[in-house]
């Protein structure tokens, strides 16, 4: 996945250098040209926005040919996760059992969420306990000070 990765932004880098080399030439030989129709082309900005505009759509393309492209080496991984969309039966010989290889993985990537879920739980409980004993606090803090007052 890395090496994708890796291929990827240096597909998009190489996009966006072909990108600024095309827009760079195409401003210059609109310049050059003598034509009386692309008069109205020809401002100080034209270059700035070809070197914005340019190498942006070219690392875009660049990107994207790349990585559709390259979809096949990382297939495996949308196969995976489609296993994994259906929750793990509780019993043994559930609707899951015969799909050989796969099986360790769902369990591991089941065994992974369901640690995860159970600590954001209790991270969750604990935080509601804090704040309901804030909120005795606050109004015993209120309740003496209405108190105070009269």
């Amino acid at each position: 996945m890395n090496v994708f990765r890796r291929s990827l932004y240096a597909s998009g880098m190489s996009g966006a250098v072909v990108g600024a080399v095309l827009s760079t030439a195409a401003v210059t030989l609109l310049k050059v040209l003598p034509m009386k129709e692309l008069q109205r082309y020809k401002s100080k900005n034209l270059m700035t926005a070809a070197l914005l505009v340019g190498p942006a759509f070219g690392a875009f393309i660049g990107s994207t040919v790349y990585g559709q492209n390259e979809l096949y080496s990382i297939q495996d991984i949308f196969d995976r996760k489609a296993l994994d969309a259906n929750p793990l039966p509780t019993e043994p010989g559930g609707e899951l059992e015969g799909r050989g290889k796969a099986r360790p993985y769902i369990r591991q990537m089941q065994a992974n969420l369901v640690a995860k879920h159970g600590d954001r739980e209790a991270a969750f409980e604990r935080r509601q306990a804090v704040l309901q004993q804030r909120r005795q606090e606050q109004e015993e803090c209120e309740r003496l000070e209405r108190e105070k007052r009269w």
